[in-house]
C-alpha cells in the first residue's frame, strides 16, 4: 500500500493535486489524517510556487471541502506575486 507519505517530494506538487482534488470532490478523509494533513501542509508550503495557479486554487478548495481550512496560505494566495501569476495565466474559472 503506497500513499502520499511514500512518494518522493520531488514530484510532490503533481502527486498532491492528483490525490487531494479527488479526495475533496468525494469528501474522503484518509484514515491516517494527522500525518496526511501534516504532509499536505509541508508540501504546499515547500512547493507553493511549483503549482500552477489553477492547481493551487483547486488544491486549497479541496482542503476547504474536507473542512481543513488552509489559513496558513491565505497570505500567499493574496500576495502580489500569486495574483500576477493568476492574471498572467489563462485560468478560466468556471
Amino acid at each position: 500500500h503506497r500513499d502520499l507519505h511514500s512518494f518522493p517530494t520531488r514530484r510532490s506538487s503533481d502527486l498532491l493535486s492528483s490525490v487531494l482534488i479527488p479526495f475533496g470532490n468525494m469528501g474522503f478523509q484518509p484514515p491516517n489524517a494527522i500525518k496526511f494533513w501534516q504532509k499536505v501542509e509541508r508540501i504546499i508550503s515547500e512547493r507553493f510556487v511549483q503549482f500552477s495557479p489553477r492547481e493551487i486554487i483547486d488544491v486549497l478548495l479541496s482542503c476547504v471541502y474536507l473542512q481543513r481550512f488552509p489559513l496558513n496560505f491565505v497570505s500567499q494566495i493574496f500576495s502580489p506575486y500569486f495574483l500576477d501569476r493568476l492574471h498572467g495565466s489563462e485560468l478560466e474559472l468556471q
